[in-house]
């Protein structure tokens, strides 16, 4: 007797934590798509990722500018004063003035040379005695251009620019993978909330069927054909039941914060008292994915691979850079120009024009290594790096494509789980009935029918677990092979 007044008490008790009014709860409709444009929108790490790749699209704008043009420009004054140390100056003190502007344009090959194009006017006057003309207007119009002819010469010069464009690639691989990986993780926080909830309705099933049993065995009782060790026993599967309730809704509750917290919507604290609605259900499409093409599209899809892919560019843009170091450095320049000068700023430009005075010049200058330096240490190391990266390129397929058979071969067996479930409820569901009808005859006992009801709720567990774990199979399946 004390130990069924405690079952009795404890059952009214959590009656009355179940039968408690609820607050009323603000509700969010939820579809698997629109949880994961929720997540999309607000998470914060997308939002990392989309800033890094503008930051690198800057750099590659930087890179593609140092090949571009370039206006230079200058304005110069100068003046002097000092004692005359000629007698054919004919002053006590010499006295002079210059000014000069200067206006050029320059261009930066991709071959590695230089071109530019430099336009300078100049006006000097000065009160010595033997200077025919005062002022004296001059201007000079020159090209100039340099190249190397080894070391600095070609495509090694753009590897700054195929660099930052590897870069901006591999920020752009980051935000592809963090946007499936986003995708994958709300998929799996919302079927896990469809299970919790699925498996609440379960206990809430099974607890309805306990009500029964007691019902039946107290009715049986009172006709006499019952006994009082048959209540106690329905009325401790009652509290059992009651008291699974609690702890599936402890689970569930702890689903749904996650999913919550997978959609970024903790980042309003208002947004956990939402109440989620899930109106979407599991799919249970045969699948029939080709094993190779899906080792393909894994391979192509990782941003591990891909990663890995973009390090050995990087590197091979590193050996030639490192090889161009071993090289001498040989370097053509070569000049022409014009020049004009007059007693005014008309005179000085028809000179100019007249092409009257002219310059033009050349050379070569070489710099060459004499022994082992260390850019030849270098260049060897950068070698022997890329076939380090090679063999970690080729381990990282291996195991890519591992990956993908067992993520295939999960995905098959969880398919097949569910069909061997959806039979193991129906035969736990018979048995249930068959037992509830026996016992309302005095031909089972409540512990059979307990038992069947445990039976049915295992049955009907496995059966949405094995459901729920081939939706889980296919996002991660489709993380896996989608590009």
């Amino acid at each position: 007797m004390p130990l069924k007044r405690h079952l009795h008490c404890a059952a009214l008790v959590i009656v009355a934590l179940i039968a408690a009014p609820a607050v009323a709860q603000e509700r969010l409709e939820l579809s698997l798509q629109k949880a994961v444009d929720i997540a999309m929108e607000n998470n914060l790490g997308l939002h990392t990722a989309r800033l890094d790749t503008q930051i690198q699209t800057s750099q590659v704008a930087a890179e593609k500018a140092r090949f571009g043009r370039s206006l230079t420009g200058g304005v110069f004054h100068q003046s002097d004063r000092a004692p005359s140390i000629s007698t054919l100056e004919q002053v006590q003190n010499t006295t002079s003035n210059s000014q000069a502007l200067t206006l050029g344009l320059s261009q930066e090959l991709a071959s590695g040379g230089r071109l530019g194009l430099e336009l300078s006017n100049s006006r000097s006057s000065s009160n010595v005695a033997f200077r025919t003309i005062d002022p004296v207007y001059s201007s000079s119009l020159s090209l100039n251009f340099t190249q190397p002819l080894m070391r600095g010469r070609g495509a090694v010069n753009q590897a700054g620019l195929e660099l930052a464009r590897n870069d901006l690639e591999g920020t752009r691989v980051d935000l592809e993978d963090r946007i499936r990986s986003l995708r994958a993780e709300v998929g799996l926080a919302y079927w896990d909330l469809f299970l919790a909830r699925a498996n609440l309705e379960t206990r809430h099933q099974l607890h309805a069927g306990a009500q029964r049993v007691l019902e039946t065995v107290r009715t049986r009782a009172e006709m006499g054909t019952g006994t009082r060790n048959s209540i106690l026993q329905a009325e401790v599967g009652v509290a059992q039941r009651q008291e699974e309730i609690v702890v599936a809704e402890g689970i569930a509750e702890t689903a749904e914060d996650q999913l919550k917290a997978s959609c970024a919507l903790d980042r309003d604290p208002a947004a956990w008292d939402l109440q989620l609605l899930l109106i979407d259900t599991p799919s249970l499409a045969p699948f029939d994915a080709d094993l190779q093409a899906g080792i393909l599209r894994a391979r192509d899809a990782s941003a591990g691979y891909r990663q890995n892919q973009l390090l050995l560019k990087n590197l091979e843009l590193q050996i030639a850079l490192a090889h161009d170091r071993t090289r001498p450095d040989v370097a053509l320049s070569a000049s022409v120009g014009l020049s004009g000068i007059g007693a005014d700023y008309a005179d000085n430009m028809e000179v100019l024009g007249k092409a009257d005075g002219r310059s033009w010049g050349g050379g070569v200058n070489l710099s060459l290594p004499l022994g082992q330096t260390s850019d030849d240490a270098r260049y060897e190391q950068r070698l022997l790096e890329k076939q380090r990266r090679a063999v970690d390129l080729e381990n990282l397929e291996l195991k890519i494509s591992q990956q993908a058979r067992n993520q295939h071969r999960q995905v098959r067996v969880n398919y097949q789980r569910t069909e061997a479930a959806s039979a193991a409820v129906r035969l736990a569901t018979q048995n249930f009935d068959d037992q509830e009808a026996r016992l309302a005859l005095g031909m089972s006992t409540v512990r059979e029918v307990l038992d069947a009801q445990d039976d049915l709720a295992s049955a009907r567990t496995n059966h949405l677990q094995a459901i729920v774990d081939y939706s889980k199979a296919l996002i991660l399946w489709n993380q896996l092979t989608e590009e």
